[in-house]
């Protein structure tokens, strides 16, 4: 897969996965466009990721939601990185390419 598609495959993962989604690792992905290994999609519940955020995990959280939708709630998640989904492509250099992602939509 070319880096030039991983908007367009964050787009179909959160889109049809919805709710919290964990993206294989950058070495995996880097693997699978070398015809090595496939690119993993997984899901995460809430308690793994507190679980891996009270173990100091390398994870970045992507709040992923739109501006009227993350605006109207009291919910936000403390140290995410706030790319509304839309945005993604335009700023891909912000998501850090050395551990696990996780994105969040509600």
């Amino acid at each position: 897969m070319k880096l030039k598609t991983l908007p367009a495959v964050l787009l179909s993962a959160v889109a049809l996965l919805g709710g919290a989604i964990v993206f294989a690792p950058i070495e995996r992905r880097a693997a699978a466009q070398e015809g090595t290994q496939s690119a993993e999609v997984e899901r995460i519940k809430v308690d793994e990721l507190k679980a891996l955020l009270a173990e100091n995990k390398p994870v970045t959280i992507i709040d992923v939601r739109s501006s009227p939708t993350y605006d109207a709630t009291d919910t936000k998640i403390k140290n995410a990185i706030r790319i509304p989904l839309d945005d993604i492509e335009a700023r891909l250099k912000e998501i850090p390419r050395d551990r696990e992602i996780v994105t969040y939509c509600t």
